[in-house]
């Protein structure tokens, strides 16, 4: 259990896998290039629940954490909202497969 997740109560630990559920949701987009459509959903996702205060949701470069405007080999989605009083981040590194679909997992 990450270290913010103790500030959680047990009902916002169950609203906080909503952040997990929308970077999954770049799984289930798989074939979609459009990054920004991408994020839009993941931002519908967390949206979605009223207890969620999205900071920020973005797909950037992998090293240098710049957003993109435009699919690259290697991506990552990033996740800053508050749960309550608590802010919480996640990220998940993606790979581009052929033919624009996108798997999760990590960095060749």
């Amino acid at each position: 259990m990450s270290n913010r997740n103790v500030y959680l109560s047990p009902r916002e630990r169950i609203v906080a896998l909503s952040l997990s559920r929308a970077l999954a949701q770049v799984r289930l987009d798989a074939g979609e290039s459009d990054l920004t459509s991408i994020t839009a959903a993941m931002q519908t996702l967390l949206t979605a629940h009223p207890d969620v205060s999205v900071d920020y949701v973005s797909i950037a470069d992998p090293d240098s954490l710049v957003e993109l405007k435009t699919s690259k080999p290697r991506l990552v989605a990033l996740i800053a909202a508050r749960v309550g009083k608590t802010r919480l981040i996640d990220n998940r590194v993606l790979l581009a497969n052929y033919p624009n679909t996108f798997v999760i997992g990590m960095p060749p």
